[in-house]
Order: C-alpha cells, then structure tokens, then sequence
C-alpha cells in the first residue's frame, strides 16, 4: 500500500476539508487509542507556542478540546527556532509529495490567517534560485510536482536576469529558477498572531516551561510548571524544538543534534527600495559543488537584507547556556558571499546578527508521532531549519491524528529514528 501522501484524501478529508491524510502507514509505535469520556470537553495542553505547537493547539481548539499553550517566553520569542523577523515559503522539494503538500497546504493556512485578523503575514514576492551549475537537479526533480498542481518553475538564463535585475552579479551565473507561487512569513509575528488567536477562541496561554509528570498504565496524567503547579489533561503535545531532546532523553537518545545557525543583517543603499520597480524576490544560491548554500530576504519592512548561509562546520549547540554571538569570522565569510552576487551591497552597515538554532534529525525529516511508551502524548519537533512554512499543516495532520486515530506519516515516526546512525548533510 502507497506510503505516500494522497492529495485525493488530503482534500477530502480533513478538518477544515483540505488536511492531510495518509493512506497505508501503520501507527510507528504500536500504542493502543486512549478513551476520552464524551460527557465533558477533552482537555490538551500543548508545551511549546513555536508554528508547530501553537497551530496544533489552534487545530485542537476548533476540533473542541480546552487548550492551554505554554511557553516560558512567549509566542515567536528570540529563544525559540520559530522566532526572528522572516522565513522563507516554498513548495520547491524535488519529489517529496509529501512535503510538496505540506507547504502547500500551509501556505492556504497562512493566507486565511492573515485575513481573518486583518494584518499581512506573507508575501509573494517569489523566490530566485542562483545556479552557477547547468542543471539545478533540485528544480528539475520538482517540475513535476509544480505542473500538475498548475505552477510553473522559470528558467530564466543568466543574461535575461541580468536585464531584469541589473543589480545581480551573474557573471558566474548559468541560470537562475523563478518561483512565483514563494516569498517570506513574518516569523515571529506570525506565531503571535496565531496565540493571540487561541486566547481570543478561549483558549488560555501560559507562561511557562512545562516537565513531563507522572505515567500510570501508559498514560501521561499531568505536566509541572516551575512553580510545581500540576497540569491535568487527557492528551498532552510537545512541541519543543531544540529542548525536545533534553525533555525526553530516552527517546531521542543521539537522534536529535541542535546546530546554531547565525543570521546576518545588512542595510542595503537608501536608494535601493526607490529603484525596485517590483518586489525583490527571495533568493537562494547554488554554486557548482552545491555546497556553499546561501539565502537570503530583502524585508521591506525592515528596509533590510538578511543574509545566512549553511554551515560548512557542524557545531553543536546548547539553546539553554550556549551565546547567540556570531563570530567576526561569520560576519566576513557572510559579506564575502553577499557581495559575491549583491556588489551594491559592499561595505553595507551591518545592522544586527543573531544565532538562532537548527534541531536536526539524522534524516532531516520531521517528527509527528506518539510517545513510544504513553498513548496520550505527541510528540513534535526535528524542524531541521525547514520546519516553519510547514507548521499549520502539521498542527493540523497532529490534530487529525489525535482526534480521528489517522496513522502517523512514517517517514516523520519516531521507530524510524532507530535504524538511523548517521546524519545526513544533504537538505531538504
């Protein structure tokens, strides 16, 4: 049986008529549905208010269970991975169906989001792909996918950018791939957003850091909060990020590594927004080995470039004791790659940097599964830096499978995690 995601069912059969379902997966940990009395209002607590946690409490709200959200700092806060001004949404991953879906369907999400309260979450400026190489194999494996859901994938050769774009270095350039279906989030407002809209629908939010409690016969009966306060519920999410691994060392024992990941700053020239006669898409860039990756956001906003790229050195990362200072070093190697394809942006101000963190797991893909050993507990995390333009499909797929028993995807299962004992370095 297909253990791929079916969009047939996907639109079919979900909350809100076009959620995720997944046809032939079994359930990965093998624990038993738990009973909910119907005679009163099912109870959730959802630890974590990143995009995972918070649309997952936002979906178990509307599906009618009392929600409390905590978090110790708060919704889209600098500690967490979902927090910072901006991320970039795409649908572009090759072959994945599955995750081709998922962002899909969250981008739906975000869109009705943003007009319900009335304030602009995304925008579709697009998104340019730089590739020194002839063939990006990545886009190509993606075409696919794009055209029989109506999209379109643009090459556009290296001469033809420079004319639309005369301020793109694309000497080293083959070609670039436009996206016109991408473009960035809010980040951190976004997750506001969706708390404040938990709150407003009678949900309750709760500042605080939440311990695993006592475990009778399989089930999970309460969380702590710091001040020994108990929280009772009948099914409880984790949805912590790069703390996830320290709340549940024996299950994630070596399976979950958090990274930092620095982000840069820059002011670009007070004319730039001035001369942009439309808006200046995201940007990735591939080069030949398809190894130094960059990427970046010019926010309108904020009237200025961010910039990161993929760490080369691996380093691990403690999201508790660890600095978010980047080193000189970063700044240089970071300006070098800027102005490698922004020249106009040489000797830019840096305005401000920051470390945020990557929770990998070996494969890169997600978790969404049960407590191997507590049936009334999900489990939630391994974003691997790709996690936020998928975290309304998730929060919805969590709550679909909490409430109508739908199998986990099994490529996002925790048992998967035991075969695997090396991480990859490729991306998705």
């Amino acid at each position: 049986m297909s253990r791929k995601l079916d969009r047939r069912n996907w639109l079919k059969q979900s909350l809100t008529a076009s959620a995720s379902l997944l046809a032939g997966n079994t359930l990965a940990s093998g624990i038993n549905n738990f009973n909910i009395s119907k005679k009163r209002k099912p109870v959730a607590v959802v630890a974590g208010a990143g995009v995972m946690g918070s649309w997952t409490a936002y979906f178990l709200l509307k599906a009618g269970y009392d929600v409390t959200l905590c978090d110790p700092w708060g919704a889209g806060n600098p500690h967490a991975s979902s927090g910072g001004e901006t991320r970039l949404i795409r649908y572009l991953y090759g072959k994945n169906e599955i995750y081709f879906n998922l962002a899909k369907r969250s981008m739906e999400l975000w869109k009705q989001e943003q007009k319900a309260i009335g304030k602009k979450l995304f925008y579709q400026n697009g998104m340019l792909i730089f590739s020194e190489m002839p063939v990006y194999d990545y886009a190509k494996e993606s075409r696919a996918l794009y055209e029989a859901n109506g999209y379109k994938l643009d090459k556009i050769p290296a001469k033809d950018l420079k004319k639309l774009y005369p301020f793109i270095n694309t000497e080293d350039l083959d070609h670039a791939i436009y996206d016109k279906e991408a473009g960035f989030l809010l980040a951190a407002d976004s997750c506001k957003q969706v708390a404040n809209s938990i709150e407003t629908q009678g949900g309750t939010f709760k500042f605080a850091s939440v311990k695993p409690g006592k475990v009778e016969s399989g089930k999970m009966k309460e969380v702590i909060l710091p001040d020994g306060t108990k929280l009772n519920a009948d099914i409880f999410v984790f949805a912590n990020g790069p703390w996830l691994g320290k709340l549940f060392p024996d299950v994630f024992d070596g399976k979950l590594m958090v990274t930092r990941q620095p982000l840069f700053f820059f002011s670009p020239p007070k004319e730039f927004a001035a001369k942009l006669k439309i808006p200046f898409p995201v940007w990735m860039n591939r080069d030949k080995a398809n190894k130094e990756r960059s990427y970046g956001v010019y926010d309108p906003v904020l009237d200025g470039f961010k910039f990161a790229y993929t760490q080369l050195e691996v380093r691990d990362f403690d999201p508790e004791y660890d600095p978010r200072i980047v080193q000189q070093s970063e700044i240089e190697h970071a300006r070098y790659l800027m102005e490698k394809r922004f020249s106009f942006m040489r000797n830019a101000p840096l305005l401000f940097s920051k470390v945020c963190q990557h929770t990998d797991t070996p494969d890169k893909n997600f978790i969404l599964d049960q407590h191997p050993e507590c049936g009334n507990v999900w489990l939630m995390g391994g974003g691997s830096g790709h996690a936020f333009k998928h975290g309304p499909a998730l929060g919805e797929l969590a709550t679909k499978q909490i409430t109508d028993s739908i199998m986990p995807i099994e490529d996002f299962s925790i048992k998967r995690l035991e075969i695997l004992s090396s991480f990859t370095k490729n991306h998705k």
